[in-house]
């Protein structure tokens, strides 16, 4: 999306009630879109999909305690109703969430959700995520469009809307730091649309990943990087630490 249509559609969304609704639409964001067939608009999925969305507004807005209490509540609603698939894809909902810094016994607790409960995307959203040999038409989305794409793919990935705010943001990242050491101007340009969108939602996290990639975009063009700086250590001062 571009920075012209996401101010546009900004008037549109204003408002917690319009907020709420965007997080129940998406639910279980990144990874928690279920494959067919399966119960999504059950009242416990339902139930859990708020949990994790409540989880990931905390989690990416620097709340690590709140979220993580969010997390687990999820995560016994899914057990709750043996919401096997569910399970696995919140797992690896937190896994892409991590970004730059995943643990590792994430996406095992993901794998043995996938394979106790004989879940196809999932089990292969985790060959993927771990680097190994997948099959890329069975990954659910947004992981079959980005694997193995190129970071012009990715960045016109970023703008499709089909993806919510939080995908966009990622894919617009990961497009940053592709670019970063050969076209760092176009990195930085892609890392300021992701910051546009991050600033809407009020997600420090990802601030701090948009800026940190600015940053190191100006220093390789050689210009001032002196506010944006700054700026990182003022949104890292709020946050709040593990």
């Amino acid at each position: 999306m571009a920075v012209q249509q996401l101010h546009f559609q900004k008037g549109k969304r204003e408002g917690a009630a319009a907020m709420r609704n965007l997080l129940i639409v998406t639910a279980i964001s990144l990874l928690m879109l279920s494959c067919s067939g399966k119960p999504k608009s059950s009242p416990d999925f339902l139930y859990g999909s708020r949990y994790y969305n409540v989880y990931m507004e905390n989690y990416l807005k620097g709340e690590p305690k709140v979220a993580e209490s969010y997390f687990y509540k999820a995560e016994a609603q899914f057990r709750r109703v043996d919401s096997l698939c569910n399970l696995s894809r919140l797992y690896l909902g937190r896994y892409v969430l991590e970004e730059g810094q995943e643990d590792a016994a994430v996406l095992e607790m993901a794998k043995k959700y996938a394979a106790l409960g004989q879940c196809q995307e999932e089990a292969e959203s985790v060959l993927y995520l771990s680097g190994q040999a997948h099959d890329r038409d069975k990954l659910p989305e947004p992981f079959r469009t980005i694997s193995g794409a190129t970071p012009e793919k990715l960045a016109s990935a970023a703008e499709s809307s089909k993806f919510d705010d939080v995908t966009k943001t990622r894919l617009l990242r990961k497009a940053a730091i592709d670019y970063i050491m050969d076209s760092p101007a176009l990195s930085e340009e892609l890392a300021e649309k992701a910051l546009a969108i991050d600033k809407y939602h009020g997600w420090s996290l990802n601030l701090l990943r948009d800026l940190i990639i600015i940053k190191n975009a100006r220093i390789r063009q050689g210009k001032n990087a002196e506010d944006i700086i700054t700026r990182i250590e003022l949104v890292k001062s709020v946050m709040v630490k593990k």
